[in-house]
């Protein structure tokens, strides 16, 4: 099994603070924006980044206005990634989308605009005035706080 991790992401502009993490982490990663030929069968891990809302139809709801246009392609490719990491017993790290994604993918449903529920706060936090710190709850579990964010709908 290879050592390099596949990371799929859908916009290269964003795509830095991932590539910095994974560098100061010595992760040899291969960065592929979604398309119908990836597959695990050379890496040794996947990770999901970021990005636009999982559609809503995958789970079982119909998108709400304020929810993402969906990215079928990513949508699929991702789903089909994670269906082979199962398969293969490969290591899954997922953040933000990825995780809502992989939730998904084993079954799960989401809320579209937890945001919008009581007691909860979009993990996009506006920055700090000094403009390179953010707060919330993501924080607050960083810094050792207990916290509860949960995204999925029992």
């Amino acid at each position: 099994m290879s050592d390099k991790v596949l990371v799929v992401f859908r916009d290269e502009d964003r795509l830095a603070p991932y590539q910095r993490a994974l560098e100061t982490a010595e992760i040899n990663a291969e960065y592929r924006a979604p398309g119908q030929n990836l597959n695990l069968d050379s890496f040794g891990g996947l990770l999901l980044t970021g990005g636009t809302d999982v559609d809503p139809a995958l789970y079982g709801q119909e998108r709400e206005p304020e929810t993402d246009a969906p990215d079928s392609e990513r949508d699929r490719c991702e789903l089909r990634l994670l269906e082979q990491a199962t398969a293969l017993d490969s290591p899954v790290f997922a953040i933000c989308r990825g995780l809502q994604e992989l939730n998904v993918a084993l079954g799960g449903s989401l809320h579209q605009r937890l945001q919008d529920l009581p007691d909860r706060m979009d993990h996009s936090t506006p920055l700090h005035p000094n403009g390179r710190i953010r707060t919330g709850k993501a924080h607050a579990a960083a810094s050792g706080r207990s916290i509860e964010a949960p995204a999925s709908r029992v």
